[in-house]
């Protein structure tokens, strides 16, 4: 049983499992039962750039008769990569505040002294 407790986060943070179709939100595949075992929480400035997610579920959406093949990358039990995109403004490029031309003349061979 799981009783309610006060929300102590604040600001909330969210977790991008839930931003997923109901029928999507699985990372891993136990004896047939989908289970999220895999999360990625974000604050509210990282939801703000926060565009997509996904799973890339190496192990739980192949046939179980590809699992321990040693020939298949495919086959690792434990394998699930968490995939995000987000969106970040472009870079100010920096400013640069370089002193005016400098003219320096010869005194010897080697140059201005």
């Amino acid at each position: 049983m799981v009783t309610a407790s006060p929300d102590l986060v604040d600001p909330d943070f969210t977790d991008l499992v839930s931003t997923l179709p109901h029928d999507q939100q699985y990372s891993y595949v136990f004896n047939g039962s989908a289970q999220v075992l895999d999360h990625v929480i974000v604050n509210p400035a990282m939801l703000s750039k926060f565009s997509r997610f996904a799973y890339a579920r190496n192990d739980a959406d192949f046939p179980e008769v590809f699992r321990n093949d040693p020939n298949r990358p495919d086959a690792s039990p434990t394998m699930t990569c968490r995939l995000l995109t987000s969106h970040w403004p472009e870079a100010t490029p920096p400013v640069l505040h370089l002193p005016a031309n400098t003219t320096a003349e010869a005194t010897s061979p080697a140059g201005p002294s």
